[in-house]
């Protein structure tokens, strides 16, 4: 029996070692190699595929596993790495922040992800609400840029849809024709701009015909010393399901609880309000009437809140529906800390 041995290659690419054969190596059955296996020809292993070394029945590797050619082509696989009906799945199942990372790192790298259909990003976290996300990052030693364009009908001409430039601005395109809507799953939905200088919000709830029962349209918070307008544009159905309109505009200030600060026990209640119309169907004697409370519970000079009712009221007839979605458009503006 020969001696086990390292075999080696000299610098002509001859390999040494305690067995050599100058033909081909048949086994009939099993091979167990303790120590290397090297494959040095570099001619085509089959017809179907080109390299030194071809495994018809599949390969099982329990391990590291690295396929290079050269310092600069490379692929390492670390990971978990599974192909299902011509599929391809990678998934880093490791309990750490390492994750899967693609990287192109030449002058001029990139990475493209194509899919004949819908290329789909998920980030998801089981260790708290809001912790997955997906985040996308345009440059690295220099500020560049993060789009998303879109297909013609025709599939020629792209067009840029969402563009964040490398100066911060931002561009929205599009169709000609084709609305830009803004949209909110909630109850509430809130567009703020100019740096909290101005927010609009569209918001219904169900008044009654008393101040006491009818909950908050808005609620404004403000710090000491300042100040804002807010406008009012609503719509309810009055008695018979007539409609009634109502077009408000309030000026709401924080005073440290003395005068003009609004005031709903106040006789009468100083509520800020400028300018108020109201419509009521073929109604005479008809009002929606607007108050503004604020929430002292901290203390009169505390950032606080100012709430804003509306309630139907009547002159005494009954024509006041005791109950009705009101659905107002609320738009604040001036130096503020939220609406909601």
């Amino acid at each position: 029996m020969a001696d086990v041995t390292d075999a080696s290659t000299d610098t002509n690419g001859d390999v040494f070692g305690s067995v050599r054969l100058a033909g081909g190596l048949a086994v009939e059955k099993s091979a167990h190699v303790k120590q290397k296996l090297r494959v040095l020809d570099d001619e085509d292993g089959t017809a179907a595929g080109a390299g030194a070394l071809f495994v018809a029945g599949g390969a099982a590797v329990n391990g590291y596993v690295y396929l290079g050619k050269d310092a600069s082509h490379s692929l390492t696989l670390n990971a978990d790495l599974t192909t299902t009906s011509n599929a391809v799945s990678i998934a880093a199942t490791a309990d750490n922040d390492n994750g899967i990372t693609l990287t192109s790192s030449g002058a001029n790298g990139a990475v493209s992800a194509t899919a004949k259909e819908t290329v789909s990003l998920t980030g998801w976290s089981d260790s708290a609400t809001g912790a997955g996300g997906v985040t996308i990052v345009a440059g690295k030693t220099n500020a560049g840029f993060i789009k998303l364009q879109q297909d013609t009908s025709g599939g020629v001409t792209l067009r840029d849809r969402l563009v964040i430039a490398s100066d911060g601005s931002v561009t929205v395109t599009t169709e000609s024709g084709s609305d830009l809507t803004f949209k909110s799953e909630g109850p509430s939905p809130r567009v703020v701009s100019l740096n909290a200088r101005r927010a609009e919000m569209s918001k219904t709830v169900e008044i009654t015909n008393g101040a006491n029962t009818t909950p908050t349209l808005a609620t404004v918070n403000l710090e000491s010393g300042a100040a804002v307008v807010v406008y009012i544009r609503a719509h309810c159905a009055w008695g018979g399901g007539k409609p009634a309109t109502l077009d408000a505009e309030i000026h709401v200030l924080h005073n440290d609880g003395v005068a003009p600060e609004a005031d709903a026990t106040a006789t009468p209640p100083r509520n800020g309000v400028r300018r108020a119309t109201a419509v009521f169907g073929d109604s005479a004697d008809s009002s929606l009437e607007i108050l503004v409370t604020p929430d002292d519970s901290g203390g009169v000079t505390a950032t606080k809140d100012f709430v804003i009712t509306v309630y139907a009221a009547d002159n005494g007839s009954g024509d006041a529906p005791a109950l009705t979605n009101l659905t107002a458009v609320i738009v604040a503006e001036g130096r503020f800390e939220s609406l909601g």
